[in-house]
């Protein structure tokens, strides 16, 4: 009756009394082993590093067993292995020549159409000083990444008329102005003109002309036109303007560099302008006009016809100064104490 009693007792009671009349359980103590002896723990034992020895002795056995009875075979199967692994190396490396070889024979094709096109159409071989225009654009950033985008827009003719101006209001929100190298300020963006009607404008101006720019490739990115590379003249990539500069040939050099040292005046002093570098490229190729026309192969009508008032030809083939000089020379004309 009393430990009946004393159990309604404990169950009336509350759970914070119940947890006090508990007994904590004393914790079991693992069994000593000498110092001097290598098992510190029982190999049997019920905890998780026991299961784990075991499980270790199991797969030691198991490959013990497989070098035993079949190592030769576990051998021969691994040179197969390998001998199948040689030779699907070998056949993608003859795979990726090949492919080589096919865009190298490719890009022969297309430079060896290219060429013999410009040397069957003669509309490269004449042209005039009205062929040649000069572009420039100004790019901003759009998007979270801030990639470059069209902002502004010029396109100048060989005697630096503005033939287009126009700032551009991209397809993507700015997100930064580059107000330090581009010029461009939230406020231009008020009369901007959309993107698709400034590239249509940039399309029909430069169809047929060979346009002059400074890192023009980068222009035409950002528009998102090609043009044929017989009809570009890049000033950052023509080495005889860096040796007319005196500046190094194998290093390119910025606009502003090239203006101070052929011009003798500097661009860009506080922020960029289109307009201003684009005569100045324009200006800048003039001054190497004859060289590059001579390179491609080109003749000027423009320039001829100053070479001949410069100086005139005779019917006879030889120019007026040569053949006076020539007429001079002779017996006629020298004192008669020198014959």
């Amino acid at each position: 009756m009393s430990s009946q009693m004393a159990d309604v007792a404990i169950h009336n009671l509350g759970k914070k009394d119940r947890s006090r009349m508990k007994r904590k359980r004393p914790r079991r103590k693992s069994k000593e082993f000498p110092a001097g002896s290598t098992l510190d723990k029982p190999a049997c034992s019920s905890s998780v590093d026991g299961q784990r020895r075991i499980k270790k002795k199991r797969k030691r056995r198991k490959l013990n067993r497989v070098t035993e009875n079949g190592g030769g075979k576990c051998d021969e199967n691994v040179h197969n292995l390998t001998a199948k692994l040689k030779s699907v190396f070998t056949k993608t490396s003859e795979l990726k020549q090949n492919r080589k070889q096919i865009a190298r024979s490719k890009r022969e094709t297309v430079k060896s159409a290219v060429t013999q096109e410009e040397c069957q159409t003669g509309d490269i071989l004449n042209v005039s000083n009205s062929t040649y225009i000069a572009l420039d654009c100004e790019m901003v950033g759009v998007g979270l990444r801030k990639h470059e985008a069209l902002a502004r827009c010029s396109l100048v003719d060989y005697e630096g008329n503005i033939l287009m101006d126009e700032y551009v209001r991209p397809t993507e929100p700015i997100t930064d102005y580059r107000t330090k190298w581009s010029g461009i300020r939230p406020s231009d963006m008020y009369w901007a003109v959309p993107f698709c009607v400034v590239q249509d404008h940039v399309r029909r101006i430069c169809q047929d002309k060979i346009i002059i720019g400074h890192a023009v490739h980068n222009d035409f990115r950002v528009l998102l036109l090609n043009h044929p590379k017989h009809l570009v003249m890049d000033t950052s990539f023509f080495k005889p303007l860096r040796v007319k500069a005196g500046l190094d040939p194998t290093k390119t050099a910025s606009l502003k560099h090239l203006t101070l040292a052929l011009l003798g005046r500097s661009i860009q002093k506080f922020t960029h302008c289109s307009v201003e570098d684009a005569r100045a490229t324009m200006e800048i190729f003039r001054s190497v006009q004859q060289l590059w026309e001579c390179e491609r192969g080109i003749t000027n009508s423009c320039t001829a016809a100053a070479a001949t008032a410069a100086d005139p030809v005779c019917d006879s083939g030889y120019s007026s100064t040569t053949e006076t000089a020539a007429s001079f020379l002779e017996d006629e004309f020298w004192p008669d104490d020198l014959n």
